[in-house]
């Protein structure tokens, strides 16, 4: 259709995956122009970012389409949790509220692995597959 996916991580603050009015740790869609179209899922809400499709990401990194047109993409958790995620249009990927990964330190992440509202991936790594 001519617009181009862009993946960006949450840049550290995780709290802003789960914020509209950030790109951080969002898919975005764009035109090739840089302008937003009408029919992102977040267009006309207020405070919220328009060219954002998807949120809640931690560090999506690798993206590809099917044959059939659907977005995937690779996300790196933190300790454990790498993702690969069928990105739908206006879904909340749930960083940092759910995870399959945990902290650094081994401390959970937090409220577990699934909460209603938020999407899990279509696979995940623990131990992580990151080098």
């Amino acid at each position: 259709d001519g617009t181009l996916f862009v993946t960006i991580g949450e840049r550290g603050d995780r709290p802003s995956a789960q914020d509209l009015s950030r790109e951080n740790g969002s898919v975005l869609r764009i035109t090739r122009t840089g302008e937003v179209p009408r029919d992102n899922p977040f267009v006309g809400q207020e405070g919220a970012r328009g060219a954002i499709w998807s949120y809640g990401h931690r560090n999506p990194q690798g993206a590809a389409l099917d044959l059939d047109g659907q977005l995937w993409v690779s996300e790196h958790g933190a300790k454990g949790g790498d993702e690969v995620n069928r990105v739908v249009k206006g879904a909340n990927y749930g960083w940092p509220v759910i995870s399959y990964g945990r902290h650094y330190s081994g401390a959970r992440i937090g409220e577990g692995t699934a909460k209603p509202g938020m999407e899990q991936p279509a696979h995940y790594w623990d131990p992580s597959i990151a080098p």
